[in-house]
């Protein structure tokens, strides 16, 4: 069974009619009210209405504002800048990974730490809870974490981490950059650190200290997780060895002493892609503080193979394997953890294009580099934040293979930003995330809550679908995003000839555009004066350009939208 999400815009009401341009035959539809829908894909009794139920996004460059799937709604809950409630200062910069910590195991109520992957680094902690009548999240307190401690010295780049299964947060420094300030012997960066949201602090040990965890070694951390029997967890280096560390505590809880092992693939990479399914873990030293602060010369030392720039580490909840990004190779990789050895080691994602069914039709596009952020919902499904490329989160189905591709388009991020951090609450009705380093010229969208919100400031956001956030039938969209929803193109990819129809629904001039994927001008294509109604346009590509790829430019005003189209 599929869902039906909607959004309707007024038009005044006239005759249809057919008109002709340079030969070109034109279809002038003007309705009352023109209904764009989109139908959730894949969604069954089970899972009908589930946050991973949705329509693919028609894959598009970045726009000036965020973009979801017409089902979904969203909600701002900081940007940077907000002063704190608690003590002094304000929301720092870059924000990053958003763990959400519940309060007795409420999906309605807990902290949400965010990370700042800036150089004086830092993590707000905000009190949260949701209101059952508004439909909508309030920030009842906020806070910095101070880590101006003796042991901790100082913090920086605070990128992903984790939640660990009592609570707490691993908040992962990605940078080995500084000295050793305070004299301890350990250099003050490149370590993870486990704070408590309770208390806004950096965690006591079981020793009753407040330090690093510095037994699990220092690198350019990105992430960690930790599994549910509380002593293995998995860290991964973005730069430097970038390899996959895992640790192995000697007690439950305590990560004050362990194994620390680095992962070496039994044949080499070739490609990006693997060689062999099979790989070795080889313990490294970590007793003393030489050792500790030296972490990654020892990994090169004991032959860690590098997977050029690894982002997070997950584990499946379904099926219990080790699934991490790398970045540079445009890959997600995912290995059978056997103890001392792995099996199972293959490509899971990346290095080609699949096939995206959304409203265009099915269009064929290329994952790209920048794979980030990873995290499983409840059903199995992998949801992908990307930096760099193509900046989309992308949701791959827990039934995907490379052979039967199940990959969707969730969101793009506005102009400039990456999506970072995507977290969920335990009933997986909503998901926190940042947006990070936006464009300041990215303009005004409607969230939730009839706000109106530019995203010109690194910002954390909560999402879920309209029936579970906000007023369900309040439409988010923007003039610029009504222009982004009229158009369609089909088909796409196409051996010539397309139709390219567009909803004018503003009552301003509408200009199409033809330009080769440099951004030079081809042609403007002819339409005539269009300035109201709904018009389907047919084109013989070929008439105009032999390229294999061109991007259609539709300008109105001082809006525009542009969409790739692929010509065979």
């Amino acid at each position: 069974m599929s869902v039906k999400f909607a959004l309707f815009f007024l038009v005044p009401l006239s005759a249809t009619t057919t008109v002709f341009a340079q030969n070109q035959q034109i279809e002038f539809i003007d309705p009352l009210i023109e209904v764009i829908s989109s139908s959730a894909s894949d969604c069954d009794d089970v899972d009908e209405g589930h946050i991973s139920c949705f329509e693919s996004l028609k894959p598009s460059g970045q726009l000036k504002y965020l973009v979801l799937p017409a089902g979904h709604t969203f909600q701002r809950l900081i940007k940077t800048g907000d002063p704190y409630s608690i003590g002094e200062g304000e929301v720092l910069d870059n924000n990053d990974f958003a763990a959400y910590v519940a309060k007795n195991g409420s999906s309605t109520d807990g902290y949400l730490s965010i990370n700042h992957e800036d150089s004086l680094g830092g993590v707000s902690i905000l009190n949260i809870d949701f209101d059952n009548f508004s439909k909508l999240w309030s920030v009842n307190s906020s806070q910095g974490v101070d880590f101006s401690l003796p042991r901790t010295a100082q913090t920086a780049n605070n990128c992903s981490g984790g939640i660990t299964p009592w609570g707490t947060v691993i908040v992962a420094e990605e940078t080995r950059a500084g000295g050793d300030t305070n004299g301890d012997g350990y250099l003050d960066l490149g370590w993870l650190v486990e704070i408590n949201p309770v208390t806004a602090s950096v965690a006591i040990n079981v020793e009753g200290k407040q330090e690093k965890l510095w037994a699990v070694g220092r690198a350019a951390h990105e992430n960690a997780v930790i599994l549910s029997d509380e002593r293995t967890l998995y860290t991964g280096e973005d730069g430097g060895t970038s390899a996959i560390y895992k640790f192995v505590a000697d007690r439950p809880r305590d990560f004050t002493s362990g194994d620390l092992f680095v992962l070496r693939l039994d044949d080499p990479l070739d490609d990006y892609d693997p060689t062999s399914s099979t790989a070795s873990w080889v313990q490294i030293p970590n007793e003393t503080i030489e050792d500790r602060n030296n972490s990654k010369s020892l990994a090169y030392e004991f032959g860690a193979t590098d997977f050029d720039n690894v982002e997070d580490v997950e584990v499946n909840p379904k099926t219990g394997q080790v699934y991490f990004a790398s970045k540079k190779a445009g890959r997600v990789y995912r290995f059978t953890d056997q103890g001392s050895t792995i099996g199972n080691f293959e490509t899971y994602l990346g290095g080609r294009s699949y096939p995206i069914d959304g409203p265009n039709g099915v269009v064929q596009e290329p994952w790209g580099e920048g794979n980030d952020n990873l995290v499983f919902d409840d059903l199995g499904n992998l949801w992908v934040c990307q930096d760099g490329d193509l900046s989309y989160i992308w949701v791959v189905g827990a039934d995907h293979t490379d052979q039967d591709p199940d990959v969707r388009i969730f969101a793009t991020m506005p102009q400039g930003a990456e999506p970072t951090g995507l977290t969920f609450s335990p009933d997986y009705r909503y998901a926190f995330m940042s947006i990070q380093h936006p464009s300041d010229s990215n303009e005004d969208q409607l969230d939730a809550v009839g706000n109106s919100v530019a995203f010109k400031k690194s910002s954390s956001i909560v999402f879920a679908t309209r029936n579970n956030l906000g007023d369900e039938f309040a439409s988010s969209v923007s003039e610029q995003q009504a222009l982004d929803a009229s158009i369609n193109i089909f088909p796409n990819p196409t051996s010539n000839s397309v139709q390219i129809t567009v909803d004018n629904i503003e009552g301003k001039q509408i200009s199409l555009q033809l330009m080769d994927l440099s951004g030079r001008q081809i042609a403007l294509l002819p339409i005539g004066d269009f300035n109201r109604g709904k018009r389907t346009f047919n084109f013989s590509f070929r008439d105009y350009t032999a390229a294999k790829s061109v991007v259609l430019r539709v300008q109105q005003g001082d809006k525009e939208v542009t969409r790739l189209i692929y010509v065979e």
